[in-house]
């Protein structure tokens, strides 16, 4: 009765120590275009997008003459910093900042500097000074639960690499937008900027149920 108890506890042990493994993707956005007022160009000159890669990361930087802006797309949010190039303050009006999801839905654009209880009211502009940066991020309010932040475009764990190429491959192409309202001298200036999905890439969590510890790592095709 005891070797049969050892062998059971022994049973348990080795498989409560078998590593828990899924996969998942990370999309590669692409910023596809940028919405300006209908006479910004009069106002605010040409605009160009630039792509610029560091490593595995790659930013997207636009610029006209009233702004410099950079985003870092991730899964689940977007790094934003902001450059006011003109001679006045401007501000980012957070009320009516909107992030616009894959299929089409509105939510408001949160930051991360608010409070999850308060996501949803009202919040004051954030001032740029002229010449001066500001930094943040940014992502849909209706993603935020009590267990984190969802990701802007589905990406559930799958237990294959195989079921997660079939699964994130439904997803290419597909766009999110962010708008982003500028006002300068009481002027109001709706910048709308529009991302696609073009690629993933797949990643392999391993929870180590013996000591508890996570790893994330890159899969190699």
């Amino acid at each position: 009765m005891k070797k049969l108890s050892k062998y059971l506890l022994f049973c348990l042990l080795l498989v409560g120590c078998v590593p828990v493994i899924h996969y998942s993707p990370q999309y590669d956005f692409t910023l596809k275009s940028v919405e300006r007022p209908q006479n910004a160009k009069e106002r605010y000159g040409e605009s160009k997008i630039i792509n610029i890669a560091e490593g595995d990361t790659i930013k997207y930087q636009f610029e006209d003459k009233m702004i410099d802006l950079t985003f870092i797309p991730t899964n689940k949010m977007f790094y934003l910093s902001l450059t006011n190039k003109t001679n006045h303050s401007i501000k980012l009006v957070w009320d009516e900042a909107v992030f616009v999801d894959s299929k089409g839905n509105s939510s408001k654009l949160a930051n991360g500097e608010m409070r999850r209880i308060s996501m949803n009211s009202p919040h004051p502009p954030s001032v740029i000074v002229r010449g001066s940066s500001f930094n943040t991020v940014v992502f849909p309010s209706a993603n935020v639960t009590s267990n984190g932040i969802e990701s802007v475009v589905p990406s559930g764990r799958k237990d294959s690499i195989v079921e997660v190429k079939s699964y994130a491959q439904n997803y290419i192409g597909q766009k999110v937008q962010i708008l982003l309202p500028l006002m300068i001298e009481e002027t109001v200036n709706e910048y709308i900027f529009s991302f696609e999905v073009n690629d993933f890439n797949i990643y392999k969590r391993t929870w180590d149920s013996f000591t508890g510890s996570i790893s994330v790592d890159r899969v190699e095709e």
